[in-house]
């Protein structure tokens, strides 16, 4: 899952943004 996250972990790291947020952003990118 991470791997797969591999950009929303960049932007997490830098804008450190809420848990829950963050899974919904990488459902998307798991779709693709």
């Amino acid at each position: 899952m991470r791997q797969n996250c591999s950009r929303g972990q960049l932007a997490g790291s830098m804008l450190s943004p809420p848990k829950k947020e963050f899974e919904e952003q990488w459902v998307p990118y798991n779709g693709e």
